[in-house]
């Protein structure tokens, strides 16, 4: 008996401790947790309802797990250019891919902040691309976001309406910071602006 609530404590603990965790790469411990103990029938005690929406949540981020190869999304540019592959579209080593909507204010915070990362590693002769997709469908905003943050390098969005950048990658809130390696496959999410520079820089000298 006390075995079994000691499993339980520790399954349950260390599943909603991964499912919070601020540590970039964390997740990868909560899939596996549903994946081994809830999906299996291990814990027990869960109810139908809940496996359900752990499961589909577990699922959603397979996908984008630090190493797996980032999720291809459809966009336009600002002059109505269809995007099907936005990483073709550039021949960079690293892309730094920026999610945001025109009109959150967080995201007005976050974009001055990454085009002073995005120009310092430049300026260090990084091959590096700034790819920004807007998930809002207003245009006007969009353009006037574009002009007033003098916003540079691939830029996207999504005034159609069409796109399957917001569900591929879990964008439950703006703004939201992928970065992509030569191979396309995820290096880091959900970044704080401020980091980009010296984490593309320390990465490279690590490998």
């Amino acid at each position: 008996e006390i075995d079994t609530v000691v499993y339980r404590y520790l399954v349950v603990t260390l599943t909603n401790k991964y499912a919070t965790s601020k540590q970039m790469g964390m997740d990868a411990v909560y899939v596996h947790m549903i994946d081994n103990y809830y999906s299996t029938g291990k814990a027990y005690w869960i109810d139908e309802t809940t496996l359900t929406r752990m499961e589909q949540n577990s699922e959603r981020l397979k996908p984008l797990l630090i190493g797996k190869k980032a999720p291809l999304f459809k966009s336009e540019t600002l002059t109505g250019d269809l995007i099907s592959d936005p990483y073709a579209a550039t021949d960079k080593d690293y892309k730094i891919v920026f999610f945001y909507d025109s009109g959150c204010g967080h995201c007005k915070e976050s974009i001055p902040k990454v085009m002073t990362a995005y120009n310092a590693l430049k300026d260090s002769n990084v091959s590096a691309e700034l790819i920004t997709m807007n998930l809002s469908e207003d245009k006007e905003e969009w353009k006037k976001f574009v002009d007033n943050y003098q916003v540079r390098g691939l830029i996207l969005g999504d005034t159609k309406g069409f796109s399957n950048a917001g569900y591929y990658y879990y964008v439950d809130s703006t703004p939201q910071i992928y970065i992509v390696d030569k191979n396309n496959e995820i290096i880091a999410k959900k970044l704080p602006a401020q980091y980009i520079d010296d984490f593309i820089l320390d990465y490279i000298k690590l490998n």
